[in-house]
């Protein structure tokens, strides 16, 4: 039986506050959970996870800590810093175009990051071992 969105992410939330702290900046209320996960070499990996029920469960870290390899299981999208502020938003000033929960995270505010449809929790504890393995 295939697990719903809602339930999904509940679990994708529960998983990620075991294995990582919850970021200096919090966790938005609705929308992200906000975590700083550390790795094996001791650095920090700041690591977004997309909460609310209306959108998919998108994980968001810095592009470079994905491999090749793992990429190939994965359904993502880059989103390259030089795409910042191309776009103009609904009053007309350029927009983020990004996540907004984003924007008050150092390491990944303005960095080359891939944002991965999180399909399964396997999934997601593959994404982990990559990610503390960085």
């Amino acid at each position: 039986m295939m697990a719903s969105r809602e339930q999904l992410k509940k679990s994708i939330v529960a998983a990620l506050d075991r294995v990582a702290e919850e970021h200096e900046a919090g966790h938005q209320p609705v929308k992200g959970a906000r975590y700083s996960l550390r790795a094996d070499s001791g650095r920090l990996v700041e690591i977004m996870f997309e909460k609310d029920v209306d959108s998919p469960p998108n994980f968001w870290c810095l592009d470079k800590l994905i491999g090749d390899d793992m990429r190939r299981e994965l359904m993502f999208l880059r989103y390259p810093k030089a795409d910042l502020f191309q776009k103009k938003g609904k009053n007309g000033e350029p927009d983020y175009g990004r996540h907004s929960a984003l924007l008050s995270m150092n390491k990944l505010e303005r960095a080359d990051l891939i944002r991965i449809e999180i399909q399964n929790l396997l999934q997601l504890n593959r994404i982990i071992a990559c990610l503390k393995a960085a």
